[in-house]
């Protein structure tokens, strides 16, 4: 089987290589949901510093013919060769692909929660910070034997100090650990609505409202042909892909999301219309988007600041029961002043959603300094 795989490879190789001559390039991978590089500029200037071989390399790769049918390829060889790894991601116990977060950077880290302090520091009103253990986190019992990661606990009790006392850390990890299956995609780094259902639980203690029971939602599969960004990075010819669960509540329930980058407003909480795209996961609030406000039927007056990543993306539609209004915002798009833009919207209460894979890398955070001058 090796040597066969061996020849496979090579032969993928040598026709991705034929092919490359006479294919166009592409400029953007579904599978890895990114743009690809483009053939750089050439110059003198370029050619002796070194830069222009650098961003050569870049695209020569991206632009191989065969590139997503080789990184399946490599990664069943990998597995094949017992290798515990494969870019980054351990080939974990049940199909599940895992970051351990082995070269997670501390300084980085360090630099976004002295960010979210200042936030803290400088509103209003009550904040919480709710960071997201990766898989890896929640289920160590299937990393390979020994494998080497950072212990997501210890990250979790650092932030508690570092974010000050205007902050309050809610730590979500061990309730992940006893929740048992289903609480992340096997080949995706984010959480499922059942795992959101736990953080949901854990804002509720934070944040000082009654989260409703599990058996008040209902589960209504959307997608059975989910492959996302782990499997992008390091999937497997053998994988199967993920099933997308949408919770429903069983009570009737109003609510809308207006996307304030486009002025499109979409009625309810999910987006159809991102299940025919590259991106089922964007069904949920629509992806990624700088602005968006969700208003519900709740009539209770309450107002929240969600300021996150895309591991918010399953948690929101849980909270809005809660809400009035949700203002939600991705820094890495927004550019605005978060604390005069809340006290226009007489909002009092902001909760910071990120995942811990992403926070020692850069995650707009800084632009919470934004106004914070006043």
């Amino acid at each position: 089987m090796k040597k066969t795989m061996a020849i496979l490879f090579a032969c993928l190789l040598l026709g991705g290589s034929l092919a490359g001559l006479l294919l166009p390039d592409r400029g953007f991978s579904p599978r890895e949901r990114r743009n690809l590089a483009k053939l750089p500029k050439w110059s003198l200037n370029a050619l002796f510093s070194g830069e222009f071989t650098k961003k050569f390399e870049s695209y020569a790769q991206d632009q191989f013919p065969l590139r997503d049918v080789l990184i399946s390829v490599k990664g069943t060889a990998e597995e094949l060769l017992q290798k515990k790894e494969n870019n980054g991601l351990y080939f974990g116990k049940d199909g599940y692909l895992l970051d351990g977060l082995a070269d997670f950077s501390r300084e980085k880290w360090q630099e976004n929660l002295s960010y979210i302090r200042r936030f803290g520091e400088n509103f209003h009103g009550k904040t919480v910070f709710l960071p997201v253990p990766t898989s890896a986190g929640a289920y160590p019992e299937k990393l390979p034997a020994f494998a080497p990661v950072t212990q997501q606990d210890a990250l979790i009790g650092e932030a508690e100090k570092l974010c000050g006392s205007r902050v309050e850390t809610a730590d979500a990890l061990p309730s992940l650990r006893e929740g048992g299956e289903g609480l992340y995609f096997r080949l995706d780094h984010h959480m499922t609505m059942e795992g959101a259902f736990v953080l949901y639980q854990k804002a509720g203690e934070a944040l000082g409202f009654d989260p409703l029971p599990r058996d008040a939602f209902t589960a209504k599969t959307v997608s059975r042909n989910f492959y996302g960004t782990y499997y992008a990075k390091a999937g497997r010819l053998t994988d199967a892909p993920d099933s997308i669960d949408i919770l429903l509540p069983r009570e009737e329930f109003s609510a809308a999301m207006t996307i304030q980058d486009t002025g499109e407003t979409i009625p309810g909480l999910y987006s159809q219309k991102q299940l025919e795209g590259y991106d089922p996961y964007a069904v949920f609030l629509d992806g990624n988007h700088a602005r968006v406000t969700i208003r519900t039927g709740a009539g209770n007056g309450r107002k929240l600041l969600v300021i996150k990543d895309s591991y918010a993306h399953t948690l929101v539609p849980l909270l809005a029961h809660h809400y009035e209004v949700i203002e939600m915002i991705d820094p890495r798009y927004y550019r605005q002043d978060l604390y005069a833009f809340a006290e226009e919207q007489e909002i009092d209460e902001a909760l910071l959603v990120f995942g811990l894979a992403n926070l020692d890398q850069e995650t707009g955070l800084s632009t919470l300094y934004l106004g914070s001058e006043k």
